[in-house]
């Protein structure tokens, strides 16, 4: 057993895929510790929660640990051909000279230097040693740890990879207060994830899973949440100014303090939502679903409501909607019964 085998079988999966990490690219050391990890199936599968040695039947194509195992048998297979073939017209050839036979071996030195090239920078090869990577990095993002996920979303960034996010899975992870500025999350799936405080500026958050998230204090400026579900999700405090929201399912959403001006909520649906204090004020409505919404306290200063529905909706001044009820009243300022919001929530 070589050094490197006796130290790996020391070593946890998880340490293993740290190291492969960590390792430069094509290495032995990296291409041991990918066999050690495919040896370890089971039990990775268990931990990690992805079967490395299998292949996918949807896409019909192999996971990065079978496409490495794959393309070292087939360069192991090129370097027979390449050397076995010339070697038996070498051999069999009986009429051969020393010179002519000395002549046919160096022009093998030419295809040989080739080959330990393509061994060793192949691009297939490399390519699949940085999808390993990148799914390792994605696994350690999703993690409970928020110092572990702070790292790999460092790493994930140094390396240019940010766009794995698109639509990775990612429920349940803690990345309060991580860096997601203009990051593109469009069909992720953020369930459950701890995104309290995060800044997710200009986010791309299209279609993306945010049910039960916990996105308290968090700066989704300008983010595109257009279709996104947001179904139970915690927005207190959350700043949405310019927010894109057409469409995005708000049902049961905590929205207290939030600040939504000039949102686009273009037939987003807030049915069952708490907008107390919210500052809606220039938010587009038109077609909305706010029935059995609770927007006491609400800055509804030129906010347009055509044809929203707001069966069961409790009012800023905290009276219910009829529909004998005029909303300008807490729309345009110029009102002679305008409702005025606190000063805290009028700006």
């Amino acid at each position: 057993m070589s050094n490197n085998q006796t130290k790996l079988a020391n070593m946890t999966s998880q340490e293993i895929a740290a190291s492969i990490i960590n390792s430069r690219p094509g290495t032995k050391w990296s291409y041991q510790a990918m066999q050690e990890l495919v040896a370890r199936n089971q039990k990775l599968k268990a931990e990690l929660g992805y079967d490395f040695s299998h292949t996918n039947e949807q896409t019909n194509t192999s996971t990065p640990i079978a496409q490495a195992a794959t393309l070292r048998k087939s360069l192991v297979l090129g370097f027979v051909i390449l050397v076995g073939i010339p070697m038996i017209v070498v051999l069999g050839g009986t009429d051969l000279t020393l010179p002519q036979i000395t002549s046919v071996l160096s022009l093998l030195i030419l295809p040989l230097m080739i080959y330990m090239l393509v061994y060793l920078y192949d691009a297939d090869f490399e390519r699949i040693i940085s999808n390993v990577r990148k799914f390792i990095l994605l696994r350690q993002l999703k993690s409970s740890n928020n110092t572990r996920a702070k790292n790999a979303l460092d790493k994930i960034r140094q390396n240019g990879w940010l766009g794995i996010l698109n639509s990775a899975n990612l429920s349940g992870a803690n990345l309060s207060g991580l860096n997601l500025i203009e990051a593109n999350l469009s069909g992720s799936n953020l369930s459950g994830s701890n995104l309290i405080e995060a800044n997710l500026r200009g986010a791309n958050l299209r279609g993306a899973d945010l049910r039960g998230a916990d996105l308290r204090g968090a700066d989704l400026r300008g983010a595109d949440l257009n279709g996104a579900y947001l179904i139970g999700a915690d927005l207190r405090g959350a700043d949405l100014n310019l927010a894109h929201l057409k469409l995005a399912r708000l049902n049961l959403a905590r929205l207290t303090g939030a600040h939504l001006i000039k949102a686009n909520l273009f037939r987003a649906n807030l049915s069952g939502a708490n907008l107390i204090r919210a500052n809606l004020s220039r938010a587009d409505l038109i077609e909305a679903d706010l029935r059995g919404a609770n927007l006491s306290g609400a800055n509804l200063i030129r906010a347009n409501l055509r044809d929203a529905k707001l069966f069961d909706v409790i009012l800023p001044d905290g009276t219910k909607w009829t529909p004998e009820t005029d909303l300008s009243r807490f729309t345009n300022p110029d009102h002679p019964d305008f409702w005025q919001p606190s000063s805290d929530n009028n700006s």
